[in-house]
């Protein structure tokens, strides 16, 4: 019985890592965009065209912010990472 519950309780962790990974979060932008009925035909309405063109420009400015991100987060790395391989070139001179 508690094997049971484990292998549940690994199950469940295993979804909710995949489901919230950038490929989780690809699969429900397609599922939302062709329901679960499979692909659908474009809108055909103005209407409907620009509230699609407005969750596909909200959806790239978020990717676009998240890509900002990360590129601040490895330029600073990379900055320590030079500054600290000077600092022990520095000490190794000595």
């Amino acid at each position: 019985m508690a094997l049971i519950v484990v292998a549940l309780l690994l199950l469940i962790l295993l979804a909710f890592v995949v489901l919230d990974s950038q490929v989780g979060r690809a699969l429900a932008r397609r599922l939302e965009r062709t329901g679960l009925g499979g692909p659908t035909a474009p809108p055909t309405s103005v209407e409907a065209r620009i509230a699609l063109l407005e969750g596909e420009v909200e959806r790239l400015g978020s990717e676009v912010g998240d890509l900002s991100d990360q590129n601040h987060f490895l330029t600073e790395l990379l900055t320590k990472s030079n500054e600290r391989t000077a600092e022990l070139s520095g000490r190794r001179n000595r």
